[in-house]
C-alpha cells in the first residue's frame, strides 16, 4: 500500500477558498473545483472567523498610567 505526501496549503490559498466560500460559492463546488474535502474548507472557514488573541492574557503592562492615557 503507497501512501500519499500531506498535502500542504499556503495561507493565501486558504484564504482565497474561504473568501469564495463567504461570497457564496458552495463548498461543494469548491471541494470538487480544487479537489478538496469540504470538511477542510469548514475548518478554514471556522479557523478564519475567529479573532486572534492578543497579548498573552496577563494583568497587562506595569508603568505610570498617565504617560498611557496620554499615548
Amino acid at each position: 500500500m503507497t501512501v500519499k505526501p500531506r498535502r500542504q496549503y499556503t495561507e493565501e490559498f486558504k484564504a482565497q477558498i474561504v473568501e469564495l466560500a463567504n461570497h457564496g460559492k458552495p463548498v461543494s463546488e469548491l471541494a470538487r473545483e480544487f479537489d478538496l474535502n469540504t470538511s477542510l474548507i469548514h475548518t478554514w472557514r471556522r479557523k478564519a472567523s475567529q479573532h486572534p488573541q492578543v497579548g498573552s492574557g496577563s494583568e497587562g503592562a506595569v508603568g505610570d498610567q498617565a504617560a498611557a492615557d496620554e499615548l
